[in-house]
């Protein structure tokens, strides 16, 4: 787990080095290394547990320190760094310390502000046609996500909100959120609509004491709005502490105890609504806790309340149009039930895999034979859950939450693929450094993690994709997750694998577009990927054998162009001496993380044996030179990061036992 922490330091970040008893790397792991120094090795896990708190809403200012867990991006962060990077020899081997960066004052936008009760502070509400844009948006395309509100009830109030004193407190700042929501959401997807998102959150947050202080279902369901912006904003807003506390106001309702009394159509529609409201209180605070990997703020032993039901007497709650009369329809709340029921197995994994009683890698064999038959049926009731994922109907020139009028492709499959993948990752990841590289859990690894790059880019394609930062974090770590498994095995390397990173590429690059933090990224995973790309070809065109060069686009690689070359390179140290030092990777890196305190618990479950894996590709050159042997028990368990010389002798294998390139197909999901 890491803590992340404002800046008390500027000294510069350490990271752990080990000794080794294996000899040098080949050439190829050199190369790859070479252009990827000390600094980017521990900005890069830096980088992704800030993305895990930015894709939480959890950025804020504040002097506490942020915990992020085991199932948080940091880990396969911690893959990359600890395989990929080698060490330059700064720093002295086995050397433990914290990880510190100084945050830029200018880094981060300003939180938003605080509340206040003052009257001069209320902004009006849109003019009515935007304003009537903006709700048919939200009701069409965003509640069906997060179905809480009752849609007949806020149509009326809808009407009278133009009426001096027609709302109240609550009902006024829920319409704003509403307003503020889809005019983000509008922004993001290229078509604004003139209505400044910010201000209707001011609004929103200014009476924030007196609504927390109602404890009730609209205490909860602002709370739950607010984190929903909150995941498409570009700094922090505090999803995950908005969501808990909504969580337990649900808890101290009850609302996540089944009801045995009878109810009348209201109280029915009212209990159904509460449902509704808990549910979408329960998936937020999944999503947003395996990105920080967080204990969730409720186990699933201690609720027993329905799912939402897709019955006609609450086809009103989020559908425009009451349903017609003996006929079956398409509920537009099926996928929301849908991903209910991915989250209830994504807390299966996380009680399984992430565990902080029990060590899932020091058990005993029965305990590991009994692991590995847990997961396995997790596995199958993941695939039983695309198999079965329900179909959006398409409805010509009417928005829902999959389906963009202006886009002529339609097929909801690329959303749940999304998911599935990302579930996928989640279950296998972590045991990427004990896997060998024919087993089929590293090549599922390999192959969601492709996948999962590629239904992005189709997302975004066909203008359905979410732009919050829990889909830039799962894309990001999706395609450092493949391009991890394909340093493992280069055999894997293909056509389809050189796509996918292409396609993760330019998902983070039009996420640049939206926030400019997110550049880095960008930067950094195509700085990765490309060195790989370099190492593969390189290896290649060492086995030609009919005397053919591959074409050179350095000049100075051409012998009829030396001389040439040599003129280019003097007048280019001349602009470079006006210009100062040009920027490398590692300070592209480093300026990319220096936002947050980072401090790496080394008992978080999973986290170690991530070191493991990083230490095996991240020689340190002076420990190499010195030959010294380095052992790895069971029975030191997390406390100290060695090397498993059975695993490292699996991964100096070049290609033999390595699974065949015909089974590497990325035509479908699985």
């Amino acid at each position: 787990m890491v803590h992340v922490m404002p800046p008390t330091t500027t000294e510069e970040p350490s990271v752990p080095q080990f000794q080794s008893n294996e000899a040098r790397r080949e050439s190829r792991d050199d190369y790859f290394s070479d252009e990827l120094e000390g600094e980017d090795r521990t900005s890069l896990v830096d980088g992704v547990a800030y993305l895990s708190l930015c894709a939480s809403g959890t950025t804020d200012t504040t002097p506490e320190p942020y915990y992020v867990g085991s199932s948080s991006g940091a880990t396969i962060a911690r893959i990359i760094q600890s395989s990929i990077f080698r060490s330059s020899g700064k720093r002295a081997a086995g050397q433990h310390a914290n990880q510190t960066t100084q945050t830029p004052t200018a880094a981060r936008p300003p939180p938003p502000p605080e509340s206040a009760h003052s009257d001069d502070h209320i902004i009006d509400f849109p003019e009515r046609q935007q304003a009537r844009v903006l709700f048919d948006v939200f009701f069409e395309r965003i509640h069906t996500r997060w179905p809480l509100l009752d849609r007949v009830v806020y149509t009326k109030l809808f009407e009278k909100q133009y009426v001096q004193g027609a709302l109240s407190i609550i009902e006024r700042s829920i319409f704003h959120l509403m307003y503020a929501i889809t005019a983000r959401f509008l922004s993001l997807t290229q078509k604004p609509c003139g209505v400044d998102s910010d201000s209707h959150l001011t609004a929103a947050t200014e009476p924030m004491d007196y609504i927390l202080a109602q404890h009730n279902l609209a205490t909860v369901q602002f709370l739950i709005l607010l984190g929903v912006h909150g995941q498409r904003s570009p700094y922090g807003a505090g999803a995950w502490s908005q969501i808990r506390y909504a969580t337990s106001v649900c808890i101290e309702m009850g609302l996540h105890r089944k009801r045995s009394v009878l109810y009348s159509p209201e109280q029915a529609r009212d209990a159904e609504i509460r449902r509704r409201a808990f549910w979408s209180c329960y998936c937020l605070d999944r999503v947003t806790s395996i990105v920080l990997g967080r204990a969730f703020a409720i186990a699933d032993r201690d609720i027993n309340v329905e799912l939402p039901s897709t019955s006609p007497e609450f086809w009103t709650l989020t559908h425009q149009e009451a349903p017609e009369a003996h006929k079956t329809q398409w509920s537009n709340i099926e996928p929301f039930i849908h991903i209910i029921k991915l989250d209830q197995i994504q807390s299966r994994i996380h009680k399984t895999v992430f565990r902080v009683d029990r060590d899932v890698f020091a058990g005993t064999f029965e305990q590991r034979a009994k692991l590995d038959q847990k997961m396995t049926s997790i596995r199958n009731d993941l695939d039983t859950w695309l198999r079965t994922c329900p179909q959006t109907p398409k409805k010509e020139n009417k928005i829902t939450w999959m389906y963009d009028p202006e886009s002529a492709y339609l097929d909801a499959r690329d959303f749940y693929g999304v998911q599935y993948h990302k579930a996928m990752l989640f279950l296998f990841t972590v045991f990427l450094p004990t896997l060998d590289t024919s087993d089929t859990r590293f090549i599922t690894c390999a192959r969601s993690a492709a996948c999962a790059c590629n239904a992005y880019k189709r997302l975004s394609q066909n203008r359905t994709l979410t732009y919050t930062m829990i889909s830039l974090h799962s894309c990001f770590v999706a395609g450092l997750t493949l391009v991890y498994c394909i340093w493992r095995d280069r055999t894997l390397f293909s056509y389809d694998v050189l796509e996918a990173t292409r396609a993760c590429s330019q998902i983070l690059t039009i996420f640049g577009e939206k926030w400019p933090g997110a550049v880095k990224y960008r930067d950094i995973f195509d700085a990765l990927s490309g060195s790989l790309f370099k190492t593969v070809v390189n290896a290649t065109n060492a086995l030609r054998t009919n005397g053919a060069r591959p074409l050179q686009l350095d000049v100075d690689a051409e012998p009829s162009l030396q001389g040439l070359g040599q003129q280019r390179k003097g007048y280019e140290e001349v602009a470079e001496g006006r210009r100062g030092s040009k920027q490398t990777l590692s300070h592209m890196v480093t300026d990319a993380v220096k936002e947050a305190f980072m401090e790496v618990d080394e008992e978080a479950p999973g986290g170690w044996q991530g070191w493991r894996m990083w230490n095996e590709m991240v020689r340190d050159e002076e420990a190499q030179m010195q030959n010294v042997e380095v052992s790895w028990t069971a029975e030191e368990g997390p406390g100290f990061y060695g090397v498993d010389p059975i695993q490292d002798a699996a991964m100096q294998t070049d290609g033999e036992g390595m699974v065949d390139m015909s089974q590497w197909s990325f035509g479908g999901y699985r």
